[in-house]
């Protein structure tokens, strides 16, 4: 983390990645929908509250309309910091803009995406197709500011 410690679970900040360098896209998927996410890139290293960072995801593939949500998760206390959904229908980047509330007291707070149709949330796949969780992590963030 930013002050030396240990982040959880051994996570390390990434501002921009392919999520599988060299794979394919992780997949968000129902029984009757998919939509796959190639990479991201986050506008800085820190998230300053009461101040916009934006966030860019490379949606790849999408079989049909999806609600995408990228959210800052406050892993510690269970509850979103920030949240902002935007309707997906075709492949491309999507843009979101972040403003964490000021004064926020989230510990540790994780950049995540996931995904809806249907009103029903698609779940992360891995390998083999089996369902391991409906949000797909993206990075560790560092709340600063007011």
């Amino acid at each position: 983390g930013p002050d030396g410690a240990e982040l959880p679970d051994g996570a390390l900040r990434l501002e921009a990645a392919e999520l599988l360098p060299g794979l394919q896209p992780v997949i968000l998927a129902s029984d009757d929908c998919r939509i796959a996410i190639g990479g991201y890139q986050l506008g800085g290293p820190k998230v300053i509250r009461g101040s916009q960072t934006s966030l860019t995801v490379d949606v790849s593939d999408v079989s049909c309309p999806v609600s995408l949500t990228a959210e800052v998760w406050d892993w510690v206390a269970s509850r979103v910091v920030w949240e902002q959904t935007v309707d997906v229908a075709a492949p491309g980047k999507v843009e979101f803009t972040m403003t964490a509330a000021p004064g926020d007291p989230a510990t540790w707070p994780q950049l995540r995406v996931r995904a809806e149709a249907g009103g029903q949330r698609l779940q992360a796949r891995d390998s083999a197709g089996h369902a391991v969780g409906d949000a797909l992590r993206l990075t560790p963030i560092e709340l600063t500011g007011p």
